[in-house]
């Protein structure tokens, strides 16, 4: 049997601080706390770079592979290789994050 107790509270996003208002909860109370990054702090994510590096990879196959000319000395460029690379990226980040997101673990308090 699961209970769930709403607990009136208030957070202060300056402090980082929980503070529970009214009465004191009568059994053990287990906190998780996700704060919105800002967007200035994204590239922090060594996650987020590999994707926005996938896209570049991406953008820059598509582009080349637009026109089939020979470089200098008769050298052509795999794009294939690039997309296949870009997209396996891709997937990993995509795996992670949903791994970051995907609950791991499960509380059980008993009243």
């Amino acid at each position: 049997m699961f209970t769930l107790v709403d607990i009136k509270h208030i957070w202060n996003e300056d402090s980082h601080t929980l503070v529970v208002t009214g009465h004191d909860p009568s059994v053990n109370v287990f906190c998780e706390v996700y704060v919105k990054a800002p967007d200035t702090k994204l590239f922090d994510d060594p996650w987020v770079r590999q994707w926005l590096a996938a896209k570049c990879k991406l953008n820059v196959a598509k582009m080349i592979g637009t026109f089939t000319t020979n470089l200098l000395g008769g050298v052509t460029v795999n794009t294939g290789l690039y997309t296949e690379e870009a997209n396996k990226e891709l997937e990993e980040c995509k795996e992670q994050w949903k791994i970051q997101r995907d609950a791991n673990h499960f509380f059980l308090t008993t009243p």
